[in-house]
């Protein structure tokens, strides 16, 4: 897959987050978003993921731009980008096991990464509310890499996670997701720098390189 962001525009009120912000991504490439919380990283996953539109610009998904689909494949355009979010358990249907909810998109047999993930088994019969911060985070990293995604967008993933545990996962993560076009927005500078080739920031509602 890939991602051409053009141009984009948006604001919320009179309040500018994005400003002629261009990204383009593809299969394979790994880069990171560097920027403090509340700067506008989680609007760009939003936006990246078909969730949001901004207001000027323009994204294309392997040169076509979503938003000119039918409904049934603007669907299936936004079913693989997956944006895993910084608070996991929102995005668990709370009247769901969780177990159900993995089986409802996973494409591949997931029980093998509860184990590299250090999670329980017992935690897919849980509802959402039942489960820690750190294992919502985990689970909802499983679901999305079970779920045969196009693409991987991760909001401050490690944010409930402790430093050994952050490792562990994003390891899994690079080996399982590395034919994949990946973007990490974070705010911790030593895990955006070690686990991607390219690293930028927000600087005037626009995208910058790091050294």
């Amino acid at each position: 897959m890939k991602l051409d962001a053009l141009s984009l525009d948006f604001s919320y009120g009179s309040r500018m987050i994005l400003s002629s912000f261009d990204l383009s991504i593809k299969s394979g490439d790994h880069i990171a978003i560097l920027s403090p919380s509340g700067s506008g990283k989680s609007t760009i996953g939003k936006l990246l993921s078909l969730e949001l539109k901004a207001d000027s610009g323009t994204i294309l998904i392997d040169g076509v731009d979503p938003y000119t689909l039918n409904k049934r494949e603007m669907r299936e355009r936004r079913s693989k980008i997956v944006l895993i979010r910084q608070n996991p358990i929102s995005s668990f249907d709370p009247l769901m096991r969780i177990g159900t909810s993995i089986d409802l998109v996973s494409r591949i047999d997931y029980l093998p990464l509860l184990e590299r993930m250090g999670l329980d088994r017992d935690l897919l019969s849980c509802r959402p509310s039942m489960v820690s911060g750190g294992e919502a985070q985990r689970l909802a990293i499983l679901r999305a890499l079970s779920s045969d995604p196009g693409m991987l967008i991760f909001d401050e993933i490690t944010s409930s996670l402790d430093r050994a545990t952050s490792y562990q996962i994003l390891d899994l993560i690079k080996d399982m997701a590395s034919r994949l076009p990946l973007i990490l927005l974070a705010n911790d500078r030593e895990i955006a720098y070690t686990f991607t080739e390219s690293v930028y920031t927000l600087s005037g509602g626009r995208l910058l390189p790091l050294a």
